[in-house]
């Protein structure tokens, strides 16, 4: 009986330095487990802090739990601040917030995140537009971990749109205005006369005679007519590009130019292949104002037109002989502005270079597309 007694105290004995033993390793695990996440996260924060963009971790509350060193100086809070139980909802522009809301809620509930754009405020009131990278910190979907990402500034390439946005409208009224100054000058007067004509026609107070030289008259103004509303639609889509290309549209219309004695103009290319449309059209009004640049102001008697393709790239290369510019670059009023906006919608590298008496050129070069 004594021994039996004996053998299960020795058997609890057993059990209880097993059962330390085993707490003992659980406690020496984590605390390994512990050592390597700390070291985890600190390699981690490290790498947050050398970051420019805003890294951030929000509580599903919305309150930050960390951001880095750049993202603080951004908002212009302090760690103080994050301490204090700073809240990004409390960032966000109020036109936006709704909507950034639902969007923290969908985040939170598993959702994809494809780079939102909101508006976010500093503490000094400044606004700037944010894109959004969120997501779940853990891919358990659960709601008590919050959410982790990137915040990137992109106010610089808003603003660039924007600027691009008023190059490109105030081209295109340009553009009207200058079709709205061929409709009025060159086909209105031409319609008045026919409808004058056309009037005393029937006024019953003119011989047959005249009657029929007035509709002589008026049937060759309605020629005009024509003739005129062809070349505004030329000068909005020019038919010729359409239908035989860039160098023999531009051929044609430096033949006209040619025939009215207003200019001499040497034309010439090394090819005739097509190219795509945007690049044709574009190239051709740049052409078209160059011209009409150097008719109206240059008191120029010889231009040079060189159409080349060489190494990929078309280049254009104009200039005239004409009383040339001290400052070209201030020149707007002749259009520079509409031929550098041309110019940069085909990607091209282009330049004006001009001397007072000297003349001016402009050359400009534009990448096409390889093809095998």
């Amino acid at each position: 009986m004594e021994n039996k007694w004996v053998y299960f105290f020795l058997s609890g004995i057993s059990l209880l330095l097993l059962f330390l033993y085993h707490v003992r390793f659980r406690i020496r695990t984590q605390k390994q487990i512990m050592r390597y996440k700390t070291a985890g996260e600190d390699k981690y924060l490290d790498l947050a802090n050398l970051l420019p963009q805003l890294v951030v971790e929000l509580e599903v509350d919305g309150r930050f739990s960390f951001i880095n060193d750049a993202g603080l100086k951004f908002i212009g809070y302090s760690k103080f601040d994050l301490k204090k139980g700073l809240n990004i909802f409390d960032l966000i522009h109020s036109d936006d917030l709704a909507d950034f809301k639902e969007d923290f809620l969908y985040l939170l509930e598993g959702g994809i995140n494809k780079g939102q754009e909101f508006r976010m405020v500093t503490k000094s009131g400044e606004v700037f537009f944010m894109v959004f990278f969120l997501k779940l910190r853990d891919n358990n979907h659960s709601l008590h971990h919050g959410l982790r990402g990137f915040i990137i500034d992109i106010s610089d390439r808003k603003r660039l749109e924007r600027k691009v946005l008023s190059a490109v409208l105030e081209t295109e009224d340009r553009e009207r205005r200058r079709y709205s100054e061929d409709l009025h000058d060159g086909l209105g007067p031409l319609l008045s006369t026919i409808k004058l004509y056309v009037n005393q026609m029937k006024s019953q107070k003119v011989s047959q005679d005249e009657e029929s030289e007035m509709f002589n008259y008026a049937n060759e103004l309605l020629d005009e007519a024509i003739l005129t509303t062809r070349n505004i639609a030329n000068n909005i889509l020019p038919g010729s590009i359409v239908d035989n290309g860039l160098i023999a549209a531009v051929n044609f219309f430096c033949h006209q130019v040619i025939a009215s004695r207003a200019l001499a103009i040497n034309f010439s290319s090394n090819t005739t292949l097509r190219f795509e449309q945007h690049i044709e059209s574009n190239t051709y009004r740049i052409i078209i104002e160059l011209l009409n640049n150097t008719i109206k102001h240059a008191n120029a008697k010889n231009v040079t037109i060189q159409i080349l393709l060489e190494d990929n790239f078309l280049l254009l290369k104009y200039n005239d002989d004409g009383v040339g510019y001290e400052d070209i670059s201030h020149r707007e009023g002749l259009g520079m502005g509409n031929i550098k906006n041309r110019a940069n919608s085909l990607n091209a590298i282009s330049r004006f270079q001009s001397e007072k008496n000297k003349g001016m050129l402009f050359d400009m070069r534009v990448p096409l597309e390889k093809h095998d």
